[in-house]
């Protein structure tokens, strides 16, 4: 019986390299632009930025470099075919150096996100310590798994050349050892990914709320099926390529560009899913300046070709704008007492600004104090029963 001949190799066969370039590009740049956004709103709403706000920062930054190892990797051939790859050793050889360098800003990234995500939870969701303690463990976790998973990655073999060289001889330790550190991670990453959207969408989904905020809430919860399911591909990627029997050079170099293809969309999903609870600040920003060069602009319109204006201030008057309102039902709140026996709870504000009709000044009244002049508030006290003589 003939041995069956070997098919012919195509050295300009890219396999999965454009469809890592494409998405890591895509999703990577949708994240860029997320994250500017909420950088730019709390500039112009809340004035500060916060910890999880620098932390979310410095994770988007770590994914752009990112972006620039897999380019490079994808350049000299990543995700071709083992026999296309294999064809030419150099390229082989820059290739492993390039994504195994990534491999270190894709645990950054990933873990970096996930304790932004964690602060920004407990500083809403603070009042339920079992939520507070879940976040604060679950994350402490997270965080300690992926430094030993860089760690373990870079000492594992000695010397480091050696990773990406198999030329070099070198003194390496059991594979299994980085192989578990790296399933577990992956673990911590599903289960977070889960219960990082669960828990705060049970809790918020019982408070009455719009069609359009059950539906941004879908949203979040479809992003984060989406990264659990990353994650889980990875893990059984990892359980096949290293607890798993020995496996063909050519099925592990496709493994390996499936698991910078899942890679690149959990990681900026995770970013874009951390940066969506922020985003609701948007409608604060006061888009006077926007709104004054419109007005210039249907100004030059002839007369004639103009709808009846006569609604224009009651509309101007009806667009108040309440800039410094926060999603009330989650802030912390404030007990006044009332006839020395009954509290009232008040939200307290973070916030505040005031547009006046015919003007663009905005007044900010300070942490706890709001000013509003179209509200009134009114104390009715029940009648008693009259007395009958």
């Amino acid at each position: 019986m003939s041995a069956r001949a070997p098919l012919p190799v195509n050295p300009d066969d890219p396999g999965l390299g454009p469809s890592i370039l494409g998405v890591t590009w895509a999703l990577t740049l949708l994240a860029v632009f997320v994250v500017g956004v909420r950088l730019y709103t709390r500039f112009r709403v809340v004035k500060f930025l916060s910890w999880e706000d620098w932390i979310m920062l410095v994770a988007v930054v770590l994914q752009v470099f990112y972006l620039g190892f897999i380019h490079a990797a994808c350049a000299w051939g990543l995700g071709k075919p083992a026999p296309a790859l294999m064809a030419d050793l150099n390229s082989f050889i820059v290739v492993q150096k390039w994504s195994w360098v990534s491999t270190t800003f894709a645990t950054l990234v990933s873990v970096l996100a996930r304790i932004s995500i964690a602060l920004l939870f407990v500083r809403i969701f603070g009042a339920k310590l079992w939520l507070k303690y879940f976040f604060t463990i679950c994350t402490t976790l997270i965080t300690l798994n992926g430094v030993l998973t860089i760690v373990f990655s870079w000492v594992a073999v000695r010397p480091v050349q050696a990773i990406w060289n198999p030329l070099i001889d070198s003194n390496r330790w059991d594979p299994r050892i980085s192989g578990y550190t790296a399933f577990v991670l992956q673990v911590f990453y599903a289960f977070s990914d889960l219960t990082y959207v669960l828990f705060p969408v049970i809790i918020v989904w019982r408070r009455n709320m719009s069609m359009g905020r059950r539906v941004g809430l879908i949203i979040v919860m479809t992003l984060g099926l989406i990264t659990l399911a990353s994650a889980i591909l990875k893990m059984s990627i990892i359980i096949v390529t290293t607890f798993g029997g020995p496996v063909e050079h050519g099925s592990r170099n496709h493994f390996q560009g499936l698991i910078y293809l899942t890679s690149s969309i959990e990681q900026a999903l995770v970013i874009i899913m951390g940066c969506i609870p922020t985003l609701q600040q948007v409608r604060h920003i006061d888009f006077t300046r926007l709104r004054s060069i419109s007005s210039s602009l249907v100004s030059l319109i002839p007369k004639r070709g103009r709808k009846n204006s006569s609604s224009d201030a009651s509309t101007q008057y009806n667009s108040f704008k309440r800039s410094g309102y926060q999603d009330l039902d989650l802030r912390p709140k404030l007990k006044i007492p009332v006839d020395g026996r009954e509290c009232l709870m008040v939200p307290v504000a973070v916030t505040a600004e005031v547009a006046y009709v015919g003007s663009n000044l905005q007044e900010t009244v300070g942490h706890f104090i709001r000013r509003t002049d179209d509200f009134s508030v009114a104390y009715h006290q029940p009648k008693r029963p009259s007395e009958t003589v």
